[in-house]
């Protein structure tokens, strides 16, 4: 009887050491989907962001869009903030997290820029704002490459 009772408990221990790796996997594809999402989410925001607030400096329609979109970006920073990264990504994901402290702190002076009517041109050409987009970028990168 006892027999029996240790091939069960080794029987439902090596099943279920089984389904851990599964739902690693599962969970980091999860994640890297999430954090996918995220990427083209800011790929867009810095792709139009060069014209967009150009514009914006003279055109309040657009202004109030531009506006709009740091809103939905900052958003979007604070989702991805609160998803839980598998254990395999932590400390990338930790690296994430810092850089978006940093667009998001960014994005709040862009925001009050345009509520003030105060944007101009050189915080458009500001190279700390974009190369902060290249290195969450860079980060999204390693995290896209683990799987290889």
């Amino acid at each position: 009887m006892k027999t029996k009772v240790y091939v069960a408990a080794l029987g439902m221990l090596l099943f279920l050491s089984a389904c851990s790796p599964i739902e690693d996997t599962k969970n980091t594809l999860a994640y890297v989907n999430d954090v996918e999402d995220y990427m083209n989410e800011i790929t867009e925001f810095a792709n139009d962001f060069p014209e967009q607030a150009e514009q914006a400096i003279t055109d309040e329609n657009v202004a109030a869009s531009l506006e709009k979109n740091i809103e939905e970006l900052q958003k979007a920073i604070d989702t991805i903030e609160q998803t839980e990264a598998p254990e395999l990504i932590d400390s990338l994901h930790a690296e994430l997290v810092q850089q978006n402290e940093a667009l998001s702190s960014q994005l709040v002076k862009l925001e009050e820029s345009l509520e003030k009517g105060a944007l101009t041109k050189a915080f458009v050409q500001d190279q700390e704002f974009m190369q902060t987009i290249n290195d969450i970028t860079s980060i999204y990168n390693e995290i896209e490459n683990l799987g290889e």
